[in-house]
């Protein structure tokens, strides 16, 4: 008898613990994020385009393909993959800065294996995998303590599900494009020290009669330059491919995203860092960032430049003098503008407020 209860015991233990295991891989319920380790973002709301594409809801999981190719790199893995589940933020005093998790679930454990070994370490998101069909990729778009938050991002789902953070090979092509550039940069230095650093280095992209932009080396003699945003790409012969923006780690402005044109269209350069000059082009939207580096080539920080859209109620544009940037900021509401600015100084050590 007591024989008997022993084995019911060990029975029923078991059984709860296949229930409780069951629980722990239930999709999507098990991989949604804690909003408290993101206080200072908010979900992010799709716009009217997105919504008319498919994407409707955040959180949600998508499982038509053609979505999962608006929104998946590698697009070759997609018939392998089930579903994806994604939840997006985006910071509450900073718009283009966001946040979040994709899960994709795969049909096979060979599928996922594959997949991550075409991924790339990157310094603005992580991969972990889960139970041999569920990868995990969180990711933090923020120039501030982006760091800081993808590792508690990553820390959250090591410690609820015991997920296997994975050591993402570097890409060697890459590093070898910065060095290069650094070498560039280095040699530019050297020049401007021999010769007249306007006539050297100054590099007029387009006319800046026409509204687009001019950019010039921040020197202490510099004049004030001013960057906004024309009606077409300002570097339409130096576009950027998706390779391009992974292997210059620009994934820290934003994931790259097809429906754009992204191009580096000026580089300045001055004693201690190197400042790359980028934009975003659509046919709706435009964005231009500075990416600074110190001259060993390692990232220091971003910040947005200019900005517009073609509703026309929110407009960013820059003035650099020197080493100083100073971003205006105009809101258009019933037609009556509100304007604000922000000041940073560019630094070796990144950009300072």
């Amino acid at each position: 008898m007591k024989k008997s209860i022993l084995l019911f015991a060990i029975f029923l233990s078991l059984t709860t613990m296949a229930q409780e295991s069951v629980e722990v891989i239930q999709f999507p319920q098990s991989f949604k994020l804690n909003h408290e380790l993101l206080p200072d973002y908010q979900l992010f709301q799709f716009e009217e385009e997105m919504k008319q594409k498919g994407f409707k809801e955040n959180p949600a999981v998508i499982k038509d393909k053609d979505l999962m190719k608006l929104m998946e790199d590698n697009t070759s893995y997609i018939p392998s993959i089930d579903a994806i589940y994604y939840e997006i933020y985006t910071k509450k005093d900073d718009e283009y800065s966001g946040a979040g998790v994709q899960v994709y679930n795969f049909d096979e454990e060979k599928s996922l294996d594959h997949y991550l070994a075409d991924e790339f370490a990157q310094p603005n998101y992580a991969v972990l995998t889960f139970h041999k069909h569920y990868l995990i990729k969180v990711w933090c778009d923020d120039g501030r303590n982006g760091r800081e938050k993808l590792n508690q991002l990553i820390a959250y789902y090591q410690d609820k599900l015991g997920a296997e953070l994975q050591t993402l090979t570097e890409n060697t092509a890459r590093q070898a494009e910065i060095e290069e550039a650094v070498q560039e940069a280095a040699d530019a230095v050297d020049a401007a020290a021999a010769v007249d650093m306007e006539e050297e280095l100054l590099d007029t992209v387009l006319d800046s009669s026409k509204g687009t932009v001019v950019s010039e080396i921040p020197t202490e003699e510099s004049k004030s330059v001013k960057d906004e945003i024309g009606e077409k790409p300002v570097a339409a012969p130096h576009k950027m491919s998706r390779k391009m923006w992974s292997d210059y780690e620009l994934d820290r402005l934003e994931t790259y995203n097809p429906d754009f044109t992204y191009a580096m269209y000026d580089k300045l350069i001055a004693s201690g860092y190197i400042v790359w000059l980028v934009e975003r082009y659509g046919q709706d939207e435009q964005i231009h960032w500075a990416v600074l580096f110190d001259t060993s080539g390692n990232y220091k920080g971003f910040q947005q430049i200019a900005y517009e859209n073609s509703e026309g109620n929110v407009r960013k544009y820059t003035v650099i003098t020197g080493d100083k940037i100073r971003v205006y900021k105009e809101s258009i509401y019933d037609n009556d503008a509100v304007q604000s600015f922000e000041d940073f100084i560019m630094t070796s050590e990144g950009f300072k407020r």
